[in-house]
Parts: C-alpha cells; sequence; structure tokens
C-alpha cells in the first residue's frame, strides 16, 4: 500500500484475500490510529478511497526492517526449504479462499 495509490475497500478486500466488512472492521483502527484517510481526488461518487497518510507511510517504512529481521529469523530456525512450503501453503490457502470469495459473491448476485 505504501507505493499503491489510493485505493477501494473493496480492491484493497481483495487483494488481502479478505471480504470487504471483515477489512472494514479491521480498517477502523487504522482510521482511528490516523495511518489512513479517505481520499477525494480518486473518489467516482460511489467509492471512497483510501490512502496512508504521512504517518502511516512512516510507521510502514520505519516496520520494514524489522519485518525483514522476523524474516530472516524464521528462515534461520526452520531453514529454506520449510519457510518455502510455509509460504506455498499460505499463498494456496489464499487463492484457495479468493476462489471461494469469487463463488460465494457469483452465486449472490445471481
Amino acid at each position: 500500500m505504501i507505493r499503491r495509490p489510493p485505493d477501494t475497500r473493496a480492491s484493497i478486500a481483495r487483494h488481502q484475500h479478505l471480504e470487504r466488512s471483515t477489512l472494514t472492521r479491521n480498517l477502523k483502527a487504522v482510521f482511528t490510529k490516523g495511518w489512513v484517510e479517505e481520499v477525494r481526488y480518486h473518489a467516482n461518487g460511489r467509492t471512497r478511497p483510501i490512502a496512508l497518510t504521512a504517518t502511516g507511510k512512516e510507521l510502514l517504512l520505519k516496520a520494514e526492517p524489522e519485518w525483514r529481521a522476523a524474516e530472516v529469523e524464521a528462515t534461520t530456525l526452520l531453514g529454506i526449504d520449510e519457510m518455502m512450503t510455509i509460504i506455498g501453503a499460505a499463498d494456496r490457502l489464499a487463492n484457495s479462499r479468493s476462489a471461494v470469495l469469487l463463488t460465494s459473491a457469483s452465486s449472490m448476485s445471481s
């Protein structure tokens, strides 16, 4: 999100493999902290795009080294093969969840 233009809740939910309602609920805390905001300049009347605030970008940039360190530590503890297995499993779960959400959304619109 740090390098992406403002995006809608629906698009972010798809990217994160979440239902929109779950994302909206999770975003409440992020809005409260002032890390994201709704922006008007990308709105089209039906959507309320969300963008990181300067504080949100600063927080992500500050957290990135810790995230990278955690990845290195996990790889050291588990080994590269186990890490790749976990990442592959997570990807498969995310993709299967996306397929379920798409099927669910499709059946609701019929």
